[in-house]
């Protein structure tokens, strides 16, 4: 590169890399440290939100604070912590040692994961792939995927969490291709800005790492060179050139006459300063040129253009346009942040997107929680989350077929008095509603006749032996110039059996009638039980307690629901929703965009 070009254009092209300061590189800007490279050019004081994974490998130390001088105690080899805040190189944990205590990623022994979420997107496998349970490959493979095309619901670097016949499983392929992602476009202009593309080959590595991308973000960049003829096209020159070996590149340079398209939009750059971080691996860079020769306020505007472009390209909202700043705590774009300002920026951006395109609806993510049978267990799981993290929240009716509730009803007893104690009994054990009732059967009441005597003395007399041999009730009735013997009430044939078998005993002919009054049998009925469960454990009592039941359906309908929540604003903030469910109440959720 330098033996083609004149002294003052090497000058130029040389501080063209002060886009990272010079020596520093958009992936390493640490030369010469062994860390992390998602910890690369992150300042001290510089704290970021996110989804972090530390695998221990060796012996770590634990810190009080964010400072080499506050270890307190080891955390052993073999550990993984999860974490959701860092402070420059140190990630806050919970450990043995205490909450609140960090781990520092620069030290020996310490790998780290910062976890994305996506949104089930198409990858196509290059290779045969092994499933991990951790996104580290020092974690037991657990089986293999052959090449294929899979959906993503996580990734790191080039980690990636996939849906698997096993369940969820990470694997890692360098070579895999997010699908259907557009990598340049066939246009002279974007929203009256000037555009063309001037692509590095793929065989620069250095500037073309060729990692799959499917744009998340856009992140923002000032040039940090305002020497002269430091415009789009020298940049874009210097990247087709190598860049002297440094590992800096990005997607546009935008200055005030052009927009230059240099490295494909399905593949990242490294820009942003957090290694296989989402800013280099999930972001469109774009360099916005402040050479001194150039209309800076033109190079802005155009910038506002092509920005809102990209939005409408790869369905972005103004919340996923970002600065360098937010990736590492760099002061960068420090033109933007200091003079023109940041919120005026996306204002401008979000003018020309609305003046170019229908305006939508801002995209806004909620979360849909579990399948809960019956509408009294998900009010319980609604009012549960609710109290717990004060979301509004609603119940959905999902479209699984509903289910049917049953109530039992157990096999007859003979008086009320005993299945009155039944229900009692099963109330008092068991916590659940029932009652009693007739079970339509009944058991009549006979009396029997005597045939007649001829007088009032012979009756007598026989009304006092059958009294007295049987001690049962009876009267006589007179029958015309006759007398017989009229029997009291026996309860069913068995009853009726004994009066009859007297009556052949003492050789009394006789008749019997129904006495016209019965007696009911009765059944304990138990209320509705909508929940398999406890049906099961209601059918166990009823086992152990030796009665015969059956199941009744009851005619009503129960229906299975889903918990939806309202909008959390971005898709990262959803997504900590998703894990806070899962984490605490083991409950499926995913996220859904409306």
């Amino acid at each position: 590169m330098e033996t083609t070009l004149s002294h003052e254009s090497k000058n130029i092209y040389e501080s063209i890399d002060a886009i990272e300061n010079g020596s520093e590189s958009g992936r390493d800007h640490m030369t010469g440290l062994d860390e992390s490279p998602l910890t690369r050019e992150i300042y001290p004081n510089f704290q970021k939100e996110g989804t972090y994974i530390l695998n221990i490998t060796a012996t770590a130390p634990i810190y009080k604070t964010p400072n080499k001088n506050s270890i307190i105690n080891y955390v052993g080899s073999g550990n993984r912590i999860t974490s959701t805040l860092r402070q420059g190189y140190y990630f806050k944990v919970d450990t043995f040692a205490g909450n609140n205590t960090w781990v520092n990623v620069l030290d020996a022994g310490v790998q780290l994961r910062e976890i994305e979420p996506m949104s089930h997107d198409d990858l196509q496998l290059s290779k045969t792939v092994s499933l991990y349970s951790q996104p580290f490959s020092g974690y037991p493979a657990i089986s293999s995927v052959g090449a294929q095309k899979v959906k993503v619901l996580k990734k790191s670097g080039s980690w990636y969490l996939i849906n698997t016949w096993l369940g969820e499983y990470w694997i890692y392929d360098e070579k895999a291709q997010f699908t259907n992602v557009t990598s340049e476009f066939n246009i002279n202009s974007v929203y009256g800005a000037p555009y063309r593309k001037q692509i590095v080959n793929a065989n620069q590595e250095n500037i073309r790492p060729g990692n799959t991308m499917k744009p998340q973000f856009i992140t923002i960049h000032n040039t940090g060179n305002s020497n002269r003829g430091a415009n789009a096209a020298a940049h874009a020159n210097v990247l087709t050139s190598g860049n002297g070996g440094s590992e800096t590149s990005w997607h546009f340079t935008v200055d005030d006459k052009e927009v230059v398209q240099s490295l494909p939009l399905n593949e990242n750059g490294w820009h942003a300063g957090d290694g296989d971080g989402p800013g280099n691996r999930s972001t469109i860079a774009i360099e916005i040129c402040q050479n001194s020769d150039g209309n800076y306020s033109k190079a802005e505007e155009n910038a506002y253009k092509l920005v809102a472009f990209l939005m409408k390209q790869y369905n972005l909202n103004i919340n996923q346009v970002k600065q360098h700043y937010d990736w590492s705590g760099k002061n960068c774009p420090q033109i933007i942040r200091e003079q023109t300002g940041w919120g005026n920026f996306k204002n401008k951006v979000q003018a020309i997107y609305d003046s170019n395109n229908v305006v939508p609806k801002p995209l806004d993510y909620r979360i849909s929680i579990g399948t809960f049978a019956g509408e009294n267990n998900a009010k319980q799981k609604l009012e549960q989350l609710k109290l717990a993290t004060g979301w509004y929240a609603n119940l959905s009716k999902s479209a699984i077929a509903p289910y049917d509730s049953y109530k039992i009803v157990t096999g007859e007893f003979s008086n009320e008095s005993s299945v009155i104690q039944a229900v009692n009994r099963f109330k008092s054990e068991t916590g659940w509603w029932a009652t009693h009732s007739e079970s339509g059967r009944y058991t009549d009441y006979y009396i029997v006749k005597t045939g007649a005597f001829n007088s009032k003395e012979s009756v007598d007399k026989a009304l006092e032996k059958f009294k007295s041999e049987t001690g049962w009730w009876a009267t006589t009735e007179k029958i015309g110039d006759n007398y017989r013997i009229v029997t009291g009430e026996f309860l069913g044939e068995a009853g009726l059996a004994q009066a009859n078998a007297y009556m052949s005993k003492v050789n009394w002919w006789s008749e019997s009638f129904k006495s016209g009054r019965r007696l009911p049998f009765y059944v304990l009925t138990t209320g509705e039980f909508s929940d398999s469960n406890a049906l099961s454990k209601a059918q166990e009592y009823m086992n152990n307690q030796n009665w015969w039941y059956q199941n009744v359906k009851t005619g009503t309908k129960n229906y299975y629901y889903n918990i939806v929540t309202g909008g959390f604003g971005t898709k990262e903030k959803a997504q900590t929703a998703v894990d806070f469910v899962q984490n605490n109440y083991g409950w499926w959720s995913q996220i859904e965009s409306f």
